[in-house]
């Protein structure tokens, strides 16, 4: 590692509007811009709990950031629940497939107790072919959700992987017991 640095460690400042800075605030996030990505317009829809919107600057690659509020007595089989229903309603298949991240992952990467990704050909009305989908979850924050949108999964894998870390958590959790 070049530094000592992470490839994922985030810089000081996001580029977004202050209001979209105050909800990410809020939820106990925290947000950097990707080098090679600017913000685009997105009004959310039924199917995705949206924020705000990035894309890349080769026009390859969308990234939808979305919020799933959380009860406060809500657990992992909820967020897994709501996780799935967002991931039917956006897929053109009627049987996606998801994983979950292992749990070292999502501590060490997001800040997050748990994280699930599902990848999938998408719905023609979003006018991409394919999505792969994140989830972060932590107790007592609203779950943080990625939508990656996208034409061909081998053309956009290192800008991918730019936006995917660019949102986390902004406290750690403890490592696994």
């Amino acid at each position: 590692l070049a530094n000592g640095a992470w490839p994922w460690e985030l810089p000081a400042t996001s580029g977004l509007a202050p209001e979209i800075e105050e909800q990410i605030k809020a939820n106990g996030w925290s947000f950097a811009m990707p080098a090679q990505f600017h913000l685009v317009p997105f009004a959310p829809d039924k199917d995705f709990p949206g924020v705000f919107a990035i894309a890349s600057d080769s026009g390859r690659i969308e990234v939808r950031y979305g919020q799933l509020p959380m009860p406060a007595d809500s657990n992992s089989a909820y967020s897994r629940g709501l996780f799935t229903g967002i991931l039917f309603n956006l897929s053109a298949t009627p049987s996606p497939e998801s994983a979950d991240f292992p749990e070292l992952t999502s501590r060490i990467e997001f800040n997050a107790e748990e994280g699930r990704i599902g990848v999938f050909p998408i719905k023609p009305s979003e006018g991409w072919k394919a999505a792969m989908l994140i989830q972060l979850h932590r107790q007592g924050s609203s779950d943080a959700l990625i939508l990656a949108l996208f034409n061909e999964v081998d053309a956009v894998h290192l800008e991918w992987q730019a936006a995917f870390h660019s949102l986390r958590f902004a406290t750690p959790v403890g490592l696994p017991r």
